[in-house]
């Protein structure tokens, strides 16, 4: 059987915390933004999986921490100020790689809304692909698709590090410094 309840064959862990939200947003209504104050405009690009690939070879030489995560997953909502707080002051020689599994066809109604409400500060890539061409073209472990789930690799490219639930800013700053 597949699941494809967003086009994209990809589950959220707990389902009961992972229901797709309302129209209404009442259930992410006290999230605050995590961007800076002032103008925002939503950075986004699309990706296929060869082509996210190709984005994560091209930061070679850095820790790289890929995120993945959804709009309609409430722990991914919820780990956002976290994830914000860790782009903002990431050090120097680590990239940061936001991959939203919304479908395409979402990113006008729902991955650009989610980020400016929001104000993401970093910029999101939403992955056209579906998980198995995921699995062939980029290392994520044990990883079978369920977000949140993020990745840290070192700067040859290997992964050292997964998590497939929510992290801290702290996490991930612990889990960077040594591999810098």
């Amino acid at each position: 059987m597949r699941l494809n309840a967003i086009g994209i064959s990809f589950i959220c862990l707990g389902m009961a915390a992972c229901a797709p939200a309302t129209n209404d947003s009442t259930a992410l209504e006290e999230e605050a933004p995590v961007g800076a104050p002032g103008a925002y405009e939503a950075k986004i690009t699309s990706a296929d999986a060869p082509g996210l690939a190709k984005i994560q070879e091209a930061e070679k030489g850095k820790v790289v921490v890929a995120n993945y995560w959804a709009t309609w997953c409430v722990p991914c909502a919820a780990e956002m100020p976290e994830l914000a707080a860790f782009y903002n002051d990431m050090p120097e020689g680590v990239a940061f790689l936001s991959i939203s599994t919304d479908h395409p066809s979402k990113i006008n109604d729902a991955v650009r809304p989610f980020m400016e409400e929001r104000e993401i500060p970093f910029e999101v890539i939403v992955l056209d692909a579906m998980p198995d061409d995921l699995f062939a073209a980029v290392d994520v472990g044990e990883f079978t698709g369920a977000v949140p789930a993020t990745f840290v690799y070192d700067k040859d490219g290997a992964l050292v590090q997964a998590w497939y639930e929510e992290v801290t800013a702290e996490i991930l700053s612990e889990a960077v410094e040594p591999l810098l």
